[in-house]
């Protein structure tokens, strides 16, 4: 409810952008009523963004504007965020920082003497493979195998792929399918990934399985019957019927 941009840090605006996209909510139906709320909430989150410090807050930022769908209205804030994130020593960038430009790394690597195809290239490959190595060793794959384990005998998909940028838990390369499923490895939801894989992968048709569906029903059997109406093997039936 606080509206006025001098009382808002730049660094709380930056989560309040973010959080709001990864709400899946436009700003200004975010922003509630009165309907004065929805007008003046989002200039006084933009505006207290303009002053962020740090390359944490100016990433986060500036992933919050392409995610929702912002980036081309404040242009010049976004392009103020590139640049000053560029002009940054990078010994200086955490983990959630390379992250989160990781996010972004579709939308501007095919620019000319992009940094994320030069300067930050490697730190940001780094990050993607600690996003696979962190859901090979975690719970969620061993979660995977063991619904694959009841899935008719096919192809074996590949596990934790780095694709692009990003890691896909579950490949099928003779079908040209991958899943996705948000295990929260990342930082940030999947609200801007989503949009990307076209680019990314446009040999692949990548489909989402949300973790609430996931984790409905903490069963193999259910989690099988996800996966079967994934690769089109699913006849109606149930998943161990199938097997």
């Amino acid at each position: 409810q606080v509206l006025d941009a001098e009382r808002i840090s730049s660094m709380a605006g930056s989560w309040w952008l973010a959080a709001v996209a990864m709400s899946n909510l436009q700003l200004e139906v975010a922003a509630g009523t009165p309907e004065d709320w929805a007008q003046r909430a989002p200039e006084a989150l933009f505006a207290a963004i303009s002053d962020a410090e740090g390359a944490a807050p100016r990433a986060r930022s500036l992933w919050a504007l392409h995610a929702l769908g912002k980036a081309s209205e404040k242009e010049e804030l976004a392009k103020q965020f590139l640049q000053d994130l560029e002009s940054m020593e990078v010994s200086s960038f955490t983990w959630d920082t390379w992250q989160l430009l990781r996010e972004l790394q579709p939308l501007a690597e095919e620019k000319e003497d992009c940094p994320f195809s030069t300067k930050w290239k490697d730190d940001l490959a780094a990050s993607a493979k600690a996003e696979s190595d962190a859901f090979l060793m975690s719970p969620r794959k061993d979660e995977l195998l063991t619904a694959l384990k009841e899935l008719p005998k096919s192809e074996d998909p590949e596990l934790g792929s780095i694709v692009g940028p990003f890691c896909l838990p579950a490949i099928w390369r003779g079908r040209n399918i991958a899943v996705d499923i948000d295990f929260h490895h990342c930082l940030v939801s999947r609200v801007l990934r989503r949009q990307q894989w076209a680019k990314v992968a446009p040999e692949l048709e990548v489909k989402e399985i949300s973790l609430a569906d996931w984790d409905k029903e903490a069963s193999s059997t259910h989690r099988a019957h996800l996966l079967q109406q994934i690769l089109g093997d699913d006849d109606g039936g149930d998943a161990a019927d199938d097997a």
